[in-house]
């Protein structure tokens, strides 16, 4: 049976997309699970639903991953598009009036809010180290609501807030940090 170039194409962006890993780096899968013909010369070919059936837990992950990253990064990405190309203030989130939200502090949250756009898109598109510069990020984002909070800026997020209802924008990166860190494949499957 001749090798089909369709199959190998696939191989490739799986493989790219870290849904196979290839350790031979030579385009050619070894593992028995991604084998489903052989070509005249004995090279296994792989095709796309072999790749699905055998990695469904890690394309939901990642599918989940993905999701809860984009709303993050959407979410992030309106605010400062409101706050540098809209309205110039995203839902009331700072205090515009003549002693109102510092310049400074409106700055230092709209570069926290860029690292952690770059974090969520480097974690999304699979780059496990890049979880660091995310929760440094949201770290620095929550301390800085802290900041706010407790030092007296005059920013309108604060009014009528609990001190635990900065928190909440933890939930979806330590959902996504656990998704990343499961491993592969489940205890005991081999």
């Amino acid at each position: 049976m001749k090798s089909n170039p369709e199959s190998l194409s696939w191989l490739a962006t799986a493989t790219a997309m870290g849904l196979v890993s290839d350790p031979y780096d030579d385009g050619y899968m070894r593992d028995h699970r991604f084998v489903t013909t052989l070509t005249e010369e004995g090279r296994p070919t792989m095709t796309m639903l072999a790749t699905l059936s055998a990695n469904r837990f890690l394309l939901l992950r990642r599918t989940i991953i993905c999701v809860l990253a984009g709303l993050l990064i959407v979410y992030h990405c309106l605010v400062l598009y409101d706050l540098y190309l809209g309205a110039g203030n995203h839902e009331g989130l700072y205090d515009r009036t003549a002693g109102g939200t510092p310049r400074s502090y409106e700055y230092i949250q709209s570069a926290l809010r860029l690292t952690i756009i770059i974090g969520l898109t480097l974690v999304a598109c699979g780059i496990r180290r890049a979880l660091w510069v995310m929760w440094a990020g949201i770290g620095a984002l929550v301390a800085t609501h802290y900041w706010a909070h407790f030092g007296g800026i005059p920013v309108a997020f604060t009014e009528g807030r609990h001190l635990l209802s900065y928190l909440k924008g933890l939930i979806f990166p330590t959902l996504i940090t656990l998704l990343t860190l499961v491993p592969s494949r489940p205890a005991g499957s081999r």
